[in-house]
């Protein structure tokens, strides 16, 4: 499949200020919990205000980040970058699989990296250190919040502590993720050169 080169500095611009956006109702989470306790923001009509603004922000910054991806992995295929693993739809795909979750979306942000950075010679090539710390902060950020989750459902009020205390350390994840996101997309953005000032190099 032939891919057309599309540039996507806009794109990457949302996805940035929706990544620090997330970043920030995170940590705005984390100031509340430790000066308001860490079961402030568990219940009442307060906590689930913010749950809502929190969802959203979350919600945005997936959304315009994966949008961003998928033209980011088409780029890097259009500036002539060979045997990158599926397709952009399934760069993006691995976020929603369960088990390959764990490990696929590094991988195909790791070889976007690369690919953008060198797409002749991406094999050869290594990403930064930061795409790894970026995946490591939201493993830690959705690991602690789904254990959260499964133990509030149980609605045992005993162990609103132990929820509260998972909250805090998934939205301080969830701070880091989304700071290292922002600079994961600017990183990308970056090395993918616009084909039509460089026609000879994509032909």
């Amino acid at each position: 499949m032939a891919f057309v080169y599309q540039p996507a500095s806009g794109l990457a611009l949302a996805a940035r200020w929706a990544l620090w956006a997330d970043a920030l109702a995170a940590a705005a989470a984390v100031i509340l919990s430790l000066t308001m306790g860490a079961d402030a923001l568990l219940r009442g009509d307060f906590a689930r205000l913010f749950s809502l603004v929190s969802f959203l922000t979350w919600l945005a910054s997936l959304s315009l980040f994966l949008i961003w991806f998928y033209r980011a992995n088409a780029n890097a295929r259009a500036m002539g970058a060979d045997d990158l693993m599926g397709s952009p739809g399934l760069a993006v795909g691995w976020f929603f699989i369960p088990i390959a979750w764990f490990f696929m979306p590094y991988l195909m942000v790791r070889d976007t990296w690369k690919a953008s950075e060198a797409p002749r010679d991406w094999q050869g090539r290594s990403a930064a250190p930061l795409v790894g710390f970026w995946w490591a902060a939201m493993l830690v950020a959705n690991i602690f919040a789904t254990v959260a989750f499964r133990i509030a459902l149980e609605d045992d009020y005993s162990s609103i502590g132990a929820v509260g205390v998972l909250k805090l350390i998934s939205n301080l994840g969830s701070v880091a993720a989304g700071l290292l996101g922002a600079q994961v997309v600017a990183g990308i953005e970056r090395r993918q050169i616009n084909p039509a000032h460089l026609s000879d190099t994509f032909r």
